[in-house]
């Protein structure tokens, strides 16, 4: 075994310090109020920070994203930081075939992971739900081996931490992007509740969900942006009106000019709630 010599440190905390991500979030808190654009909005995460600029135009975007890509090094300097340049990308999302220039010592990417979640540049999922599938997929081995060596119950344990919560993770976002994702990683689910319920590939297995109290991929995804939508207390008909109608209560879904925007949690989420029964709103 080789040990080092110990070293004496200048700055920073020691790696895996419980302090280390406390100090850094009280250093940079400042920082969304340093780079002062209306254009910009920072989106930070102990120490990842992600700039998400808004515009129209591709050279306004390159615009928004000098300035900002200037004054972000210039904060860093002034509190003795150090940018990792191997880390610092950028991804356009649009849906317009429109380039924007492209800027100096940033890498462009066409796909990019954040918080656990991989976006790629036009928003199809494709990627991000194969990484779910894959994860999913070793679940199920490890729930198909408990179960055969153990009993339900750990069964069970094992496929809400090890299935379950990579599919439900984000649930939101990527379920409602196309027929073809929801369904691999229904198929996938499918063989994690084959696994509990001792049946063999290719039986059906709709009852075995019901039998196990699990909520299918679809339903769980309607389930979550219900609750979306319910936790951003959207305007309802009643805000706007004083008539004592029978639909007083359901939202209003706002308006829209492309397809894109009605897959947005938000609007599927209050268009749901909408069809459900009277009983259920009351509860």
């Amino acid at each position: 075994t080789f040990r080092s010599n110990p070293q004496p440190m200048s700055r920073g905390v020691p790696q895996g310090s419980v302090l280390g991500p406390i100090f850094f979030i009280l250093l940079t808190n400042d920082f969304p109020d340093y780079i002062q654009n209306p254009l910009t909005t920072c989106i930070m995460y102990a120490d990842d920070t992600t700039l998400l600029l808004n515009n129209n135009m591709a050279d306004a975007i390159y615009d928004i994203a000098t300035t900002s890509l200037t004054m972000a090094p210039n904060y860093c300097k002034t509190n003795d930081l150090v940018m990792n340049p191997n880390k610092t990308t950028k991804i356009n999302f649009s849906t317009k075939h429109d380039p924007i220039p492209d800027i100096p010592n940033i890498l462009e990417q066409t796909s990019t992971k954040f918080l656990g979640v991989t976006l790629d540049k036009n928003l199809t999922w494709n990627e991000h739900v194969n990484n779910i599938c894959k994860k999913m997929s070793t679940g199920v081995y490890v729930v198909r081996r408990i179960k055969w060596t153990s009993n339900l119950e750990a069964a069970k344990i094992a496929y809400y931490a090890l299935v379950d919560s990579h599919m439900r993770y984000g649930i939101e976002a990527w379920d409602g992007s196309s027929a073809g994702n929801l369904s691999r990683v229904l198929i996938t689910q499918e063989k994690a509740i084959r696994a509990l319920a001792d049946l063999n590939q290719g039986e059906r297995c709709r009852q075995a969900f019901k039998t196990h109290g699990i909520l299918t991929v679809t339903s769980l995804y309607i389930l979550q942006v219900i609750l979306h939508a319910d936790n951003r207390n959207p305007e309802t008909n009643q805000d706007v009106h004083n008539y004592n109608t029978r639909h007083a209560a359901r939202y209003i879904l706002p308006r829209h000019w492309t397809a894109l925007f009605e897959k947005t949690p938000s609007y599927i989420g209050r268009k749901l709630k909408n069809l459900l029964p009277n009983n259920l709103w009351k509860k």
